[in-house]
């Protein structure tokens, strides 16, 4: 069985906590269960340093661009700037949207959202 894929995606201007947190959560759990998780964080685009809301920068393993074969979940950090409005999904295994979640955007940006993905 392949370790589930988690995909970090940073944008510029991300909040810090929502980079870490994640990260830290699936790394534990990784090393409790060995062969469970692969976590990725990865730019929105091809230049791997991205500066967080308050200025530090981080590097990226890759670009979003670059990130192959199934992803089990995607987390995108929050930022002013975001990704399309999307917060969070997940895909099931034919690559179509199983879980999405959406914080503090209008209903119409979610129905959006949803659609594009759907």
């Amino acid at each position: 069985m392949r370790p589930k894929l988690v995909l970090i995606v940073v944008p510029p201007l991300a909040t810090l906590q929502d980079v870490t947190g994640p990260w830290e959560v699936f790394c534990r759990a990784e090393a409790d269960v060995p062969g469970s998780y692969e976590v990725v964080i990865a730019a929105t685009d091809a230049d791997l340093q991205v500066r967080t809301k308050f200025g530090l920068p981080i590097i990226c393993a890759r670009s979003i661009h670059d990130v192959q074969g199934p992803i089990d979940t995607v987390l995108v950090a929050g930022s002013e700037q975001g990704v399309g409005g999307m917060d969070y999904f997940r895909l099931d295994a034919t690559g179509r949207l199983q879980e999405m979640t959406v914080l503090w955007r209008p209903l119409p940006a979610v129905i959006a959202v949803h659609a594009r993905l759907s």
